[in-house]
C-alpha cells in the first residue's frame, strides 16, 4: 500500500485551514465535555446552541480564511498561480531557415532598393 502522503499535495494555505479546524472542533470538544461534567449533557448541549457553535458559521469561516490564504498564494505566484497560468510553448528554431527576403517598400521601385 502506497503512503498517502503522495497523493496529497497540500500547500501551506491548505494546512493551516486544517490545522486551524482540527483545534477549533477539539476546543469546542473540550469546552463541551467540560460543560456536560458540571452540568449535564442537555445544559452542554445548550451552551454551545447559545454560543453559537452549529456547524454552519464554522464551516464558513474555515473556508473563508481557506480561500484568503489561497488568494494570497495565487498573489504570490504560488503554487495556486500554476494551477491557472501556463507558460508559453517553447517557439522551435531551425538552423537551415532561408533568410527573409527584404520586403519592397511602398513607391520605390525594385532597382533603387
Amino acid at each position: 500500500m502506497q503512503n498517502i502522503r503522495n497523493h496529497l499535495h497540500f500547500i501551506w494555505a491548505d494546512k493551516i485551514a486544517l490545522w486551524l479546524g482540527i483545534i477549533f472542533v477539539a476546543m469546542a470538544a473540550i469546552g463541551w465535555v467540560l460543560v456536560a461534567a458540571a452540568a449535564g449533557v442537555m445544559g452542554a448541549n445548550h451552551v454551545m446552541a447559545s454560543l453559537g457553535l452549529n456547524g454552519a458559521p464554522i464551516v464558513i469561516t474555515l473556508v473563508s480564511v481557506w480561500a484568503l490564504l489561497r488568494a494570497i498564494d495565487f498573489i504570490a505566484k504560488g503554487s495556486t498561480y500554476r494551477l491557472f497560468v501556463t507558460e508559453p510553448a517553447p517557439t522551435v528554431t531551425t538552423t537551415n531557415a532561408v533568410a527573409p527576403t527584404p520586403a519592397a517598400s511602398p513607391g520605390k521601385p525594385m532597382a533603387a532598393m
